[in-house]
């Protein structure tokens, strides 16, 4: 989608915010100017990644790029802006100021005062993830740069359902605006310990994303991109991951109880002793992945590909439904599984290894 906004607009204003030519003065713009700045300019549509990709063109090539100090500015404004304080203020407000010169226009945008402070709030958002990502390139910024959506874990500034509240807010006047305009920027997001249950993240772009004891349970997660992330600890009770792309995860003790995973590609991934009681696995790639000691329990397995020594060992099947699941090598020592667990047409169990001897018997393998 084409944007209004030009890259070098976009540029110009980035430099001007941080600039400082006065002796004495850290920057020519007061707190004030640059808000209303920030309004004027990224409070009418969402930021494509065309711009943004100039944007870290530009973080490396120009000399005039400050990126500690738009990032603390920006970061000064993210906070204000979480807190209602634009919207909120007696008018006229910023948001109604830029509403107003918007309707003035020959060809004017319907946009309200909320549509206004949203995409304002959103674009700078996304202009500190992308500073985020820049700075864990270099190694000089990465002790200065670091955006916690929601605040850093452990640290007074912590607030759990900081990024919740935003969405909520976001989707007030359309649902989905959040993950439409921000989805697709939240590679390397520091989430550690966000509630995002029930959100909507379908399609979004979470590689490399910190997701350590995060809570999405119940989230629309179809489509995701979730290659790499850090999912230690992460409740996905009921989140639905039909389609995600996974790479090698870490989902050591996640709780994904009920959870969608309707051909997930989970090869390779580390489950142990994870929640997946009643998971939907049908048709899952789960080569290489390891169920060491993790609750199966009545989960479906339709299908699923449990081969090239994908490690069950200790992984309790009670009830579980492996029909036509296929467990080429996958290691079944001292699985537990009960007379409801369904192992109709289950194929090259033959080639498993340490597959009890109850089981052998019961299945006429001796």
């Amino acid at each position: 989608m084409a944007s209004n906004l030009q890259p070098k607009e976009l540029r110009k204003s980035l430099e001007k915010w941080t600039q400082a030519e006065n002796e004495g003065k850290e920057f020519n713009l007061t707190d004030e100017q640059l808000h209303w700045e920030i309004y004027d300019l990224l409070g009418v549509e969402g930021l494509t990644p065309e711009i943004v990709k100039d944007m870290r063109v530009w973080l490396d090539a120009s000399d005039e790029s400050r990126p500690v100090q738009l990032f603390n500015r920006l970061n000064n404004f993210y906070l204000r802006w979480c807190d209602g304080e634009f919207i909120d203020a007696p008018a006229e407000n910023l948001p109604q100021k830029k509403m107003r010169l918007l309707k003035e226009q020959v060809q004017p945008q319907q946009l309200g005062q909320r549509q206004v402070d949203i995409y304002a709030g959103l674009n700078v958002m996304i202009l500190l993830l992308e500073l985020n990502r820049y700075a864990l390139s270099k190694a000089r910024l990465k002790d200065e740069i670091a955006f916690y959506p929601c605040g850093k874990k452990d640290t007074e500034g912590f607030d759990n359902q900081r990024l919740l509240r935003i969405i909520s807010y976001s989707n007030c006047f359309s649902v989905g605006v959040f993950n439409t305009i921000v989805g697709k920027f939240l590679s390397k997001a520091n989430l550690i310990g966000a509630d995002l249950h029930s959100t909507d993240l379908s399609e979004a772009n979470l590689r490399d994303a910190n997701l350590i004891r995060a809570n999405l349970s119940e989230a629309n997660l179809i489509g995701a991109d979730l290659y790499s992330a850090d999912l230690m600890g992460a409740n996905f009770s009921r989140a639905n991951f039909s389609r995600a792309n996974f790479s090698c995860p870490n989902l050591s003790r996640v709780n994904l109880s009920r959870a969608n995973l309707y051909f997930a590609d989970l090869s390779g991934a580390n489950l142990s002793e994870a929640n997946l009681i009643g998971v939907n696995l049908i048709y899952a790639n789960l080569s290489g992945a390891n169920f060491s000691r993790a609750n199966l329990n009545r989960a479906q397995l339709i299908r699923a590909k449990l081969y090239h020594n994908a490690n069950l060992s200790g992984a309790n099947l009670s009830g579980a439904n492996l029909r036509s699941a296929q467990l080429i090598a996958a290691n079944l020592e001292n699985i537990s599984w009960n007379e409801d667990t369904k192992w109709d047409d289950v194929q090259w169990l033959e080639t498993a290894k340490n597959t009890p001897a109850a089981l052998k018997q019961q299945l006429g393998l001796e």
